[in-house]
């Protein structure tokens, strides 16, 4: 499940707003006036520079909680009495009261031990029949339900020999329960009606399901653990003008009464409950295939266009992974469908995965970036998560780390290994951001909830660890054992120690340090280095910081370089105490001392060096987060003129991240002295660079005032990042005077536009645009309207009157119909501060 990419834009608007609003609206004035103030939008362009979408991780979203510590419990894989063989499900809905009924027949039989019932996970059902099926004969059977558990009562105990069924008829009703809302995943209702009685504006009726963690038991009755696998057959009962999707493969359609029909869906090989999925509505779909496997895209008729460039990578995504991994995808097909009101990010379900709207881009917004990342994630999940499954919640890494690190492997195939670093970048600073709060193993057997093993540990750090795997056993031996992996315990459920046992059948090598350390101990290594030469010897100390929150102290298989000249002398050293001292016979002192490089260690490493090392580091290695640590030691030190002209050489640099970084290091020294030296070079990278965010990081450097033509040029760009860089500049010198082109903006579908426009028009106050405001809502999800709702309230509170009374009466609707407790609450508060409490 992609849930972790969905958090981060949530806070980081959350967090623009909260740092804009206080100060922006109380000092907008009451009436249009001239101002060439650039600080009212200065919080607004950073959430622009970093080209915002509504999912990306929220690496801070647990940081009040995790200062509360709560009790942690043991957490097991659950015990197994059954094994279920088989599912089959007929289902119908009734749009009106948001119910599905349904009819469930699972085929069981006992493990070792006789058993005299059965315990099904069956969540807010009315139950109408149950009956044992047995010897083509019918049975009632008897049972307690307490609306969680349904427990039968079998007229005979059953051993392991006996395999029989049982037919449950009930009802779901999944608005009637209690719903809880997780910090990733939004809603445990399982079963979710959008828009059913077809009263909400420009969104269309759908079903869809959601099932991880334990949610499938909120629409049939099972065994929701993720250590149980069956196959499954499902008969959906739709009226005509819908399509459905499910697991598996369409075996057939079938004319039913009241212009109805009946689709037929089986997938033969088993999996896990939590992967069952079913969706109803109005979809073009868009066929595709790959090496003789069908693919397929579900977008909203309207938008069938921008499905085909969103998704146009998925054949080239499978046969990649196939090959790497030495295993074919696994399934019947592989369909991908885009639904409105998502709770999550994305969701693996076997054969079928689902993404949240936002994946719904133009052409002209895939100048600016593209969903990759997501559809790698959700692809790679279908081995890892749905042929190999984790056994328990606590092993929830060997589902997410993988599918985080196809994210790395797909960029590391498509675009090259510097593009590929980045994302490594990424991953690093969501993790190490989350452990200033939270330092938990890798694999927990304790936690409070099953909630909590969704976070950047287990996305992120895992991923970061699978690399270092990968750098220690060698992309050969990496790549057989993931092969070995999926191979030996396909079709079944896996715990961390199936992992470590398939990579040391490859290696022949023992691994248990490796994973006790990475997988079963919180925190990372801290390194401190010193380096000296004396008496024709370079001595290396190397320090382990034990203020990482953990007591271990780590192996580190690393290698030491030195440097002469252009020749390299590498070592390779393994760091197991908590401090080492190294020597290496020398005639010279070396030019430069190197410590892990390209080792890709998830730790850090302090190591003082001159400018001039610095330098010299950058030149000799080919290798981005070697580099890296450069351009991060240099980006602080606006005065230093080496420094400078450094850093002007990599305005010409061929990757666009050192293109960028320089850009904005002459931005801030422009900001801080008014220093021009570099504009020739920069406004050149405005007009033509190929990556539009570094012709966005360029538009912001350049002076409105002088270059008030070339922005007003950059509004008629391609790129929306440009468009919306460019505006906000032009804002800061005539901000008021700007009423009319801002208004041309008002209707591009883009997220960044929209929260400048907002902003614009709450500042001043913009009568009128009620209307606009509560049009832009209709079109956006639930999480990015939970998190802009703050900004309509505002304007709706300077406006008043009629102005004031239409968002109100929009709130007041949107409560009625809006799926989402979050939201609700939020449209809530709305109401009130809206109408005089200042308690937003």
């Amino acid at each position: 499940m992609c849930i972790y990419l969905v958090r981060t834009n949530y806070a980081l608007l959350k967090q623009i707003l909260m740092m804009c609003l206080p100060l922006a609206f109380a000092c907008a004035p009451t009436s249009p006036q001239f101002t060439g103030s650039t600080q009212e939008f200065e919080s607004i362009d950073k959430q622009i520079q970093k080209n915002i979408t509504p999912y990306q991780i929220d690496d801070q979203a647990d940081d009040e909680i995790t200062k509360v510590q709560l009790p942690k419990f043991k957490r097991e894989e659950k015990t197994k009495h059954f094994q279920l063989h088989h599912t089959q499900l007929q289902v119908s809905f009734d749009w009106q009261k948001q119910y599905m009924n349904g009819m469930a027949t699972l085929t069981l039989s006992p493990y070792l031990y006789p058993q005299d019932s059965i315990v099904l996970d069956a969540k807010g059902f009315s139950i109408h029949e149950v009956n044992l099926l047995e010897n083509n004969k019918s049975t009632k059977l008897r049972y307690q339900y307490d609306q969680k558990k349904l427990r039968l009562y079998l007229p005979e105990t059953r051993t392991q020999k006996d395999t029989f069924q049982v037919f449950i008829k009930y009802t779901a009703k999944p608005n009637e329960l209690q719903e809880t809302v997780g910090k990733a995943i939004k809603s445990d209702k399982g079963l979710f009606f959008i828009n059913p009685l077809g009263k909400e504006p420009k969104k269309p009726k759908q079903i869809w399901t959601q099932g991880e963690t334990e949610y499938s038991s909120c629409w049939f009755p099972t065994f929701d653990s993720p250590n149980v696998k069956t196959s499954q057959e499902i008969w959906i009962e739709v009226d005509n003008a819908y399509k459905t999707l499910s697991n598996g493969k369409l075996i057939s359609s079938t004319p039913a009464p009241n212009n109805k029909r009946i689709d037929y869906w089986k997938q033969k090989l088993p999996h896990a409950p939590y992967l069952f999925m079913m969706a109803i509505g109005d979809f073009a779909v868009i066929k595709d295939e790959v090496d003789g496997l069908p693919l397929s895209y579900y977008f909203e008729p309207q938008f069938e266009e921008e499905g085909k460039e969103v998704f146009k990578n998925t054949p080239e995504m499978v046969r990649h992974f196939g090959k790497l991994f030495d295993y074919p995808f696994p399934w019947d097909k592989y369909a991908q469908i885009v639904v409105r009101d998502y709770v999550s990010g994305a969701m693996e379900n076997t054969s079928a995965s689902i993404f949240m709207q936002e994946v719904i881009i133009d052409k002209r917004e895939l100048l600016d970036r593209n969903w990759d990342d997501i559809i790698a994630h959700e692809l790679m999940h279908q081995w890892f998560g749905d042929v190999v499954t984790t056994e328990s919640w606590s092993n929830l890494p060997l589902n997410e780390s993988f599918a985080t690190y196809s994210e790395y492997l797909w960029r590391e195939f498509k675009n090259g290994k510097y593009d590929a670093d980045t994302h490594w970048l990424d991953n690093w600073n969501s993790y190490s951001r989350e452990a200033e709060n939270k330092n938990e193993d890798l694999i927990r057997y304790y936690y409070n909830d099953k909630e909590d093993m969704f976070d950047s540990h287990s996305y992120a750090k895992g991923s970061l660890i699978l690399h270092r795997l990968r750098k220690v056993v060698g992309d050969t031996a990496f790549f057989k054992s993931l092969s070995l992996y999926l191979k030996t315990n396909e079709f079944q459920a896996a715990e961390d120690d199936h992992l470590r046992l398939a990579f040391e059948k490859v290696t022949g090598r023992d691994l248990q340090w490796f994973f006790d350390q990475w997988f079963h101990a919180p925190g990372h290594p801290v390194l401190t280095v010193t380096d000296s030469f004396e008496g024709q010897t370079v001595t290396v100390n190397i320090g382990q910081d034990n203020s990482v929150k953990n007591d271990i102290t780590y192996k580190i298989p690393i290698h030491i370089d030195l440097w002469y000249g252009d020749t390299k002398k590498s070592y390779f050293k393994v760091i197991d105490e908590l401090v080492e001292e190294f020597t290496f016979p020398s005639e010279q002192a070396p030019d430069l001392v190197i410590v892990g490089a390209d080792d890709d260690l998830p730790g850090e490493i302090n190591h003082l060096k001159t400018t001039e090392e610095f330098i010299l580091q950058f030149k000799r290695y080919n290798s981005f987060l070697t580099q890296l640590e450069t351009i991060e030691e240099f980006s602080q030190d606006l005065e230093n003129s080496e420094i400078q002209n450094f850093m002007a050489g990599l305005l010409n640099h061929k990757f666009w991240f050192y293109r960028d970084a320089a850009v904005n290091y002459f931005t801030a020294i422009q900001q801080q002295n008014g220093d021009d030296k570099y504009e020739d070079k920069i406004v050149e990278l405005a007009k033509k660079d190929e990556k539009t965010q570094v012709r966005s990081s360029a538009i912001r450097y350049l002076n409105p005032m002088i270059h008030t033509e070339l922005l007003e040029k950059f509004l008629q760009d391609r790129s929306y990042n440009v468009v919306t860089t460019a505006l906000l500049q032009m804002m800061r010198l005539r901000r008021e005077m700007l009423a009319d082109e801002v208004a041309k903006f008002e209707n591009i579908h883009n997220v960044n536009l929209t929260v400048l426009l907002m902003n614009y028009y709450v500042q001043l106050k913009i009568p009128n645009k009620a209307d606009w405001f509560i049009d832009k809502m209709l079109d956006l999800s639930i999480g990015t309207k939970q998190y802009l709702i703050e900004l309509v309230n505002e304007y709706a509170k300077t406006q008043g009157g009629e102005q004031k009374e239409k968002i109100l009466t929009f709130y007041k609707e949107q409560i009625k119909y809006v799926q989402g407790k979050e939201l609700k609450e939020k449209l809530e508060a709305g109401i009130e501060y809206v109408n005089g409490n200042d308690d937003k």
